[in-house]
């Protein structure tokens, strides 16, 4: 499943932590081999790009840990609905 990828504790020093800088290339959004995706790198620059700039913009910024994340199952994925923080 594709909702379960990074999750691996042997592969992961803490699979349900979000840390961007951690420079995994088993991610499976991206694809393998000759189905690799040619837009991998643009994506992943927008995205440490866009959380640098909310970590600068918003240092205070937290998860709010009472409100787990939201999620909607849709197989073979599971889609983030709602992820609420704090300032």
């Amino acid at each position: 499943m594709y909702g379960a990828a990074g999750r691996n504790s042997r592969s992961h020093t803490c699979p349900a932590r979000f840390s961007p800088g951690s420079r995994s290339a088993t991610h499976l959004a991206f694809g393998h081999g000759i189905h690799f995706c040619l837009g991998a790198g643009f994506a992943r620059l927008e995205l440490e790009i866009a959380t640098q700039g909310i970590a600068a913009r918003m240092p205070s910024l937290t998860l709010a840990p009472e409100l787990p994340p939201g999620h909607r199952t849709v197989l073979p994925l599971r889609a983030l609905t709602e992820l609420r923080v704090r300032q």
